[in-house]
């Protein structure tokens, strides 16, 4: 909508400073004669918003204009500092700096500061968000990537990859990039990758959408529907970790969960770290799978 074009544009000029018609005619996808008869509506209506010819020229707005917070709703600020917050969890510093410029033109109230996001483990160091800021570089730089990975089988490999984004799905962060070895696109568990470095060779970004619709939905994994019965004490644990609809109370007082998940280590690690309170029920692979491991273990164990 039109409106939200004008209002975007006074937030970015607020933000740079200048900026040229052929940036924000770019920007918006229209030709730079809109731009031009935004900035004439955007004066009309008072803002303090000119243009200057020559080298380092372009549109301003006046020093020390401020944005009228009611332009704005109440829920539309809280929206944008929500937004931001969230993409800030990803550990890029830089948003925080934005998100105190926007509340101090905002103002403070409940409606804006009341979440806190932050997507990190406790007690984690800075390494996750060197991996983070590597990545985003590469992928805003258009630069390919090597680091050393571990796959769910255990495997190690080093990868050259195209990176094209990130994604967050099921409490974990993923790379999606074009692996250069296998000559097709793949997903990369962000916490198994290592080493991560960018080399300085650019590549042209390919059409994804052909190979991936854009939807979060349909990143395809390959996953197992786990059945699990748990006892009654575990009750703190399930509802952490699954939906309220896919757990379903006994009459004895257990808990059945039905679930999907990506199938990898992790699905074991998951099971056998709630002890003798989980039993397997289905898939049957898994339930043999499981105990397998746990006659391992026992082995291990025995005097």
């Amino acid at each position: 909508m039109k409106i939200n074009r004008l209002i975007e544009i006074i937030i970015i000029l607020l933000g740079r400073g200048t900026v040229t018609a052929k940036e924000l005619s770019e920007r918006f996808s229209v030709s730079q004669r809109t731009i031009y008869r935004d900035i004439d509506e955007l004066s009309s209506a008072g803002i303090p918003v000119y243009m200057s010819k020559g080298k380092g020229g372009g549109i301003s707005l006046l020093e020390n204009y401020t944005l009228d917070k009611t332009i704005l709703s109440e829920e539309e600020r809280g929206n944008i500092i929500f937004a931001l917050k969230t993409l800030g969890a990803t550990r890029q510093l830089q948003i925080d700096n934005t998100i105190e410029k926007l509340k101090s033109i905002f103002g403070s109230n409940n409606s804006i500061d009341w979440v806190d996001v932050d997507f990190t483990h406790w007690g984690s160091n800075g390494d996750i968000d060197r991996r983070f800021d590597e990545i985003k570089t590469a992928i805003l730089k258009q630069k390919i990537l090597e680091f050393k990975y571990v796959n769910s089988k255990n495997i190690k490999s080093d990868r050259v990859v195209k990176p094209y984004k990130i994604i967050f799905k099921g409490q974990a962060w993923y790379l999606l990039g074009f692996c250069c070895e296998k000559e097709c696109f793949r997903i990369f568990k962000i916490t198994r990758m290592r080493e991560v470095k960018t080399i300085d060779k650019n590549f042209e970004r390919k059409e994804i959408s052909k190979y991936f619709k854009k939807t979060k939905s349909d990143y395809k994994f390959n996953t197992v529907i786990l059945k699990l019965r748990f006892n009654s004490n575990m009750l703190y644990r399930i509802i952490d970790y699954y939906n309220e609809n896919q757990i379903l109370q006994e009459p004895d007082g257990s808990y059945l969960v039905t679930a999907e998940f990506p199938y990898d280590e992790w699905v074991y690690s998951h099971i056998l770290s709630y002890g003798d309170s989980v039993e397997v029920i289905e898939p049957e692979y898994v339930v043999q799978e499981v105990k397998k491991r746990l006659k391992n273990m026992f082995n291990k164990y025995i005097i």
